[in-house]
């Protein structure tokens, strides 16, 4: 269960660094992993992957991706990457949002629908997103609740869509493997007719990836 907290939302900025931290969403999430994760163990670390799956493969709302394609890979050194071919998540601000990437990982939003990636963002030691939009390649990096590299523009870019790498939190016992996800996507496919999963065959990959997988939504299929 995801629910919304009462804090006020401040920030303050770091004197030296720049850094933008966010003292009371975040910190009060990352205070209370029973509320937010199944476990603190192996179903943590798949929750966090499943909730950016979902978020991937969301196809209305602010943040609707609409991706038909979603690839999710186990790196080295306890690293997780999703990868996903849809609108990318916005970059440029705009009247009603000026942050619009550092927001959705960052602030949860009243009705919690969409809070799965400040949920990720609370429990990871480390996260990196970089998003194809509007022609052109953008990046931001995380660690817990301060942001240590602000966005960027990093090239141009002819397609459209999201990569997240992120590391857990010590909060987690225990990794997730290969096996685990797969249970985890197993349940997922089955409520959402059409979709299929299939893993890579561990000899076609190569360093730093060590298991892979990529879930297809047929086009012809509204995701749910």
């Amino acid at each position: 269960m995801i629910i919304d907290d009462e804090e006020s939302e401040e920030t303050t900025a770091h004197p030296d660094k720049g850094l933008i931290i966010f003292t009371n969403r975040i910190d009060a999430i990352r205070a209370r992993p029973g509320v937010y994760l199944e476990a603190c163990d192996h179903r943590g670390v798949a929750t966090l992957v499943e909730l950016l799956v979902k978020f991937a493969f969301r196809t209305s709302g602010m943040w609707a991706s609409c991706a038909r394609t979603v690839t999710v890979e186990i790196l080295e050194q306890n690293c997780y990457r999703v990868i996903d071919d849809g609108a990318g998540i916005p970059v440029l601000p705009d009247d009603d949002c000026p942050a619009p990437l550092t927001e959705v990982f960052t602030i949860l939003p009243t009705g919690v629908s969409i809070g799965g990636l400040v949920i990720l963002n609370a429990f990871s030691e480390r996260l990196i997103a970089t998003v194809s939009r509007d022609g052109s390649l953008w990046s931001q990096e995380f660690c817990g609740n301060e942001i240590i590299v602000p966005l960027h523009r990093i090239g141009d870019s002819d397609t459209t869509g999201t990569v997240i790498k992120f590391w857990p939190s010590s909060v987690f016992t225990s990794t997730a493997t290969g096996d685990n996800l797969e249970e985890c996507f197993a349940h997922f496919v089955q409520d959402s007719p059409g979709m299929t999963i299939e893993v890579a065959n561990p000899a076609s990959l190569s360093s730093p990836v060590i298991w892979q997988c990529t879930l297809r939504q047929p086009l012809t299929d509204e995701v749910k």
